[in-house]
């Protein structure tokens, strides 16, 4: 490696830098190493399910999906996702229309392993579809909490409430 300083408002800051590979060298090492880091991710990183979020395959069609329904969001959710965005509730990130295991969720706290549904008309028509997503949920240890449209519009507070109420517990259990 190389040591380079560079100038910045008369401060002299080290960077340290990797020195070129020689021409035409350095490419198979490049593979190697790939290989190396891409199996070290899979088993550490993945094998708990600690990283639930990144290392999925998505269906280009899902995510075509989730995108169109994160523009075009009901009332109660955008009304709930005012309050959840940029880490409003008690710091916690959460994101929205988010696809886990091959099914769309309205919100997802990811240190908390909650998913946030808010149902509307059309959960009354698939009851069994939401069975199967839960079953699906609850194998990877993640925990659903499912508010009506009229709570959210009508008791928001208690709806925040409960939110960080079941946040707060299962963060400490994890």
């Amino acid at each position: 490696m190389n040591k380079v300083i560079s100038y910045n408002k008369s401060i002299l800051i080290p960077h340290l830098t990797p020195s070129p590979f020689p021409r035409g060298k350095g490419k198979s090492w490049y593979k190697f190493y790939a290989i190396i880091w891409n199996l070290f991710s899979y088993l550490f990183i993945c094998k708990g399910m600690s990283n639930l979020i990144r290392r999925q395959k998505i269906n280009k069609q899902k995510q075509a999906l989730a995108k169109k329904l994160r523009i075009e969001m009901t009332e109660s959710e955008n009304i709930l996702w005012k309050e959840l965005r940029t880490n409003k509730l008690i710091g916690l990130h959460f994101r929205r229309q988010q696809i886990i295991d091959g099914f769309i969720v309205d919100f997802y706290c990811h240190k908390a392993r909650l998913i946030i549904e808010v149902d509307g008309a059309i959960h009354q028509t698939r009851i069994e579809y939401d069975n199967l997503r839960e079953k699906s949920f609850i194998s990877k240890d993640l925990f659903t909490i499912r508010f009506s449209n009229k709570e959210i519009c009508n008791n928001l507070e208690s709806v925040l409430k409960k939110i960080i109420e079941i946040c707060i517990a299962r963060m400490k259990t994890l």
